[in-house]
This record gives structure tokens, sequence and C-alpha cells, in this order.
């Protein structure tokens, strides 16, 4: 596969969003202005679909992962189901279907890969252990708020569930018991985690950021045992020891975080009156742990290309990578071994793999 980077020189700044929307746009607009050291960017510009849309294999994917022998996971939410495919989109197998019965999935929402496949089967209020073959090993039972938000699951079988501010808290983590061993994370906003998209359009409207975007948290869970709650519409990154002890917090800092902002806000002006309809402000999509560093998916608006950050254990700006051929992407996989990074695009029902550039691990 033809590899074409280009570089360029990428400003490296850091801000802390205010709670009004006006402040929020006025530091977003002033991103790239304090430069103090450039960080270079890469640009790729081939890739490859391995599951194109034409196929009709997939229907809506939301989360991908590698194992160590290269092998490709595709989790689709529409089918409950994952496809096991090579690098270049060969099936090799395919694990669970629709049901309540081990092995099946009702809004399988996430899974992790490692000796085995742990699957977040949301909408049986579980957590679900398989062998890579496919075969039911265990379950467990979920916490009742973990229908609030993402789940983080580790290799060992532990997990980490988000709260919207629940109790005072941002994160809780389980052991594979599924027991509570100690939250995490104080919530930006106090306050009931109620889905009023009336409500939250109006705040949008009136300049003002609405609680429930403020406290909704991507959990990661690290093979060295630290845990990292990214804040998608607070622009913040938090990193935890394995023992719940806040290690550091440290803002985010992108330029297509502004137009997250713009597009959330031109959404809710153009459906306020429409009560079933939100588009919630994520500046973050999908985020992984490779070795310390955390990489996370940056929210391009609809049309724009992939980016990818690696974010260093201080909160410095490692590397900017942009994905100039892949469109629509929204939960990525990378695998250093093999040079590759996958992305599944739900809209398209499609899996697109990338090369990655010499250098980015």
């Amino acid at each position: 596969m033809p590899l074409t980077v280009s570089r360029a020189a990428w400003p490296s700044s850091r801000f802390k969003p205010g709670i009004g929307l006006v402040e929020a746009t006025a530091i977003l607009a002033a991103v790239g202005c304090d430069s103090p050291s450039p960080v270079l960017e890469d640009r790729v510009e081939t890739a490859t679909p391995i599951i194109t849309t034409e196929s009709a294999r997939l229907s809506g994917p939301v989360d991908v992962a590698v194992d160590d022998s290269g092998l490709v996971y595709v989790l689709d939410y529409d089918r409950a189901e994952i496809q096991i495919v090579t690098p270049t989109g060969v099936s090799i197998r395919s694990i669970g279907r629709p049901g309540s019965g081990p092995g099946e999935f009702q809004r399988p929402v996430g899974f992790s890969v490692g000796d085995s496949v742990r699957v977040v089967d949301q909408g049986n209020g579980r957590l679900q252990t398989l062998t890579r073959r496919g075969q039911f090993v265990r379950s467990v039972v979920l916490p009742h708020f973990s229908n609030m938000g993402p789940v983080a699951v580790g290799r060992r079988g532990d997990f980490l569930v988000t709260t919207l501010g629940v109790d005072g808290v941002l994160a809780a983590a389980h052991d594979p018991s599924g027991a509570e061993v100690h939250r995490l994370g104080t919530p930006p906003v106090a306050s009931a985690p109620t889905l009023d998209p009336r409500r939250s359009k109006q705040d949008l409207v009136d300049g003002k950021l609405p609680a429930i975007f403020r406290n909704a948290v991507l959990p990661v869970m690290a093979p060295n045992g630290d845990r990292w709650l990214v804040l998608t519409g607070e622009g913040e990154f938090q990193r935890y020891s394995e023992a719940g002890v806040q290690l550091a917090a440290f803002p985010l800092t992108a330029p297509e975080m502004k137009q997250a902002l713009s597009e959330a806000v031109d959404h809710a002006k153009a459906t306020l009156d429409d009560p079933r309809t939100l588009r919630a402000l994520r500046y973050v999509l999908d985020a992984t742990i490779v070795g310390n560093r955390l990489w996370v998916l940056l929210n391009s608006t609809r049309d724009g290309p992939a980016v990818l950050l690696a974010i260093e254990p201080d909160g410095t700006l490692g590397r900017r990578l942009t994905f100039s051929a892949v469109r629509g992407a929204r939960a990525f996989a990378l695998d250093p071994i093999r040079g590759t990074a996958f992305f599944a695009a739900p809209e398209q029902a499609a899996l697109v793999a990338a090369p990655l550039p010499r250098g980015s691990f």
C-alpha cells in the first residue's frame, strides 16, 4: 500500500474552557495564538476501504479492535455481532447474535480484545466475556447507571463506568466480579443527569454549555492500570492511578474544537422547536492507549478528515495525524506492530484502513 505523507508545523497551546458558551467560543477562537513550540503534523493522504458500504457486510459499526495476531474485530451495534476480518477485510468469522441468552447481545456499545473478548452488552445490562472464537465464558451485571454513557473494559475484566455526575462523581471503577472499588472525578457541574433536548438546545442558543455535555466522559483503561477520563464536552483530560488517585488534569487543545462547537450551536438553533433531536457537543469521539500515550479521535465534523492526537502522560501533544482520505470515522484502533490504523464509519457502514507514518509510536 503506498503511503503519502506531508508535514506541517502545528502550533501547540493550552486553554481551559469556561462555563459560558460565549467565553468558550472566545477561548477557542484564540487556539494557536500562544504557541511556545510547534508540533509536527503528519498528513496521510491514502486509505483503503476493507469493508465497503456496497458490500452490506456492516450495518452500524461502533467499535473496532486489533488482536495480537493482527486480526481486526468490528462491533456492529445494529446487527448485535462482532465481525472478525483480516487486515485486508477477508472474513474469518463472526461472534454473537441478537438476543438475551449467553453469547447474545442487545445494543452492544463497546468491547475489548485480549486473551478474551469482553462486550458491553448494554441492552441486557451486563458485561459478557467470550473466547476469541465466540464461546461464552461468563457475564457480570453492570450497575444501573451504565446506560448513561460509555463503559471502558480492561483486559483483565475490570471496567470503568461513567455516571454523568451521579452522586457527585464522573466514573466508578469495578473489579472483574463487578464490585465497585472506587469512584473518580468531580463533575464540572453539580446537576441531575436528566436529558431534556429542548432545554439543552435552549442553553446553547442562550450562550451556555448544557450540564449534560459538561459532565459527559469517555473512560479509557491503560494496560499499566492508569485510568483516563476524557471530558468530551468540557475539553479536558484527567489521569488517575489504578488506586483512584488523580495524577494529572489538563485541557484539550485543537482547532477542530471551534467548528464542533459552532455546529452544535447551529444545530440547536435549527431544531429548537423539535424536542426529539439533540446533537451532543463532543470534542473527542474515541480514545485508546498505546504504550503510555493516550490517542484520541477528534470530532472534526461530519465532512472533515479523521484526526488523531497522541497525548503524553503529562498532557503535552506528542503527535498529530490527519487522514485526508478518511471521512465519517467515529471509532478507531491502532496496530503499531503492522503500522496500520483502522477506522469505523457508522454512517457509511464501512471499515477503512490507513497506513501510519514511521515513528508514530
